[in-house]
Order: C-alpha cells, then structure tokens, then sequence
C-alpha cells in the first residue's frame, strides 16, 4: 500500500519510488491524483513529488522559520535589514496559501456542518433543564 502511494506521488522520501518511470493507476493512486489536484486548486501549484519532502529542503525549512518571525512582527530579526528576495516573496506566497487552505478547511467545516442538521437561528439559547 505504501509503495503504492509513494509511486502515486513520485515520492523521493524512500530513495526509489520517484525513479520508476509513470504513475500507478490502482484505487489509490486515483485517490492521491485527486490530493494532487486538490493542492494545485489550492496553492496554484502542483507538487511534482509528494507533498512532504518539501520539508526536507533546506530553504524551505528556512522559509517555516523566517514565516514564524513574520508572524510575530519580529522579521528583521531573523532576516535583516535587507532580506534576499526569494525569501520576502516565498513566505508572502506561503502565507497567501496557508490562508487560502485555511479558508478553506473552514468551508469544509462548514458544509457539514451543514449536512449535520439545522442551526439554530442567531441569538437563539438551548437551556436544558433536568426534571425529577
């Protein structure tokens, strides 16, 4: 099953699957094209091996760090006075895109939350009262 998502996603996490010439067409190697398009709706981009070994390049990981100094207001800090600028414009683009996933998962939450029942209408108040 591994094996089989790895080759899906052209994964280089293992060492091999990302070597093998095409992509399986099984059950669930549909299912992580369908992730694969999900992630391009999303961010703009299709991932051209598995969404994680991003992780494993050292440049991304030095965007990670620099975003979390963005977020607290602290990025001359970690970057300067005169950051490069592959880096202002990666976290600007990864900050756009976690919002854009964010956005996202909230609709998601949303609609089944949806499918769930209804809501209670705006300033409505459930009181439960235990008789005995």
């Amino acid at each position: 099953m591994r094996a089989e998502i790895r080759r899906a996603y052209r994964c280089p996490c293992d060492g091999r699957s990302h070597r093998q010439h095409g992509r399986v067409v099984s059950r669930r190697a549909r299912a992580v094209l369908g992730e694969l398009a999900a992630v391009e709706k999303l961010t703009g981009s299709r991932p051209n091996a598995c969404p994680w070994a991003g992780f494993y390049d050292p440049e991304v990981a030095l965007v990670l760090q620099a975003y979390d100094f963005f977020l607290e207001g602290q990025a001359s800090e970690f970057w300067g006075n005169d950051p490069p600028w592959w880096m202002v414009l990666a976290v600007r683009h990864y900050h756009r895109v976690l919002g854009r996933v964010r956005a996202d998962a909230i609709k998601l939450a949303r609609k089944k939350s949806e499918e769930l029942g209804p809501r209670l209408p705006p300033g409505a108040v459930v009181e439960h009262r235990i008789q005995g």
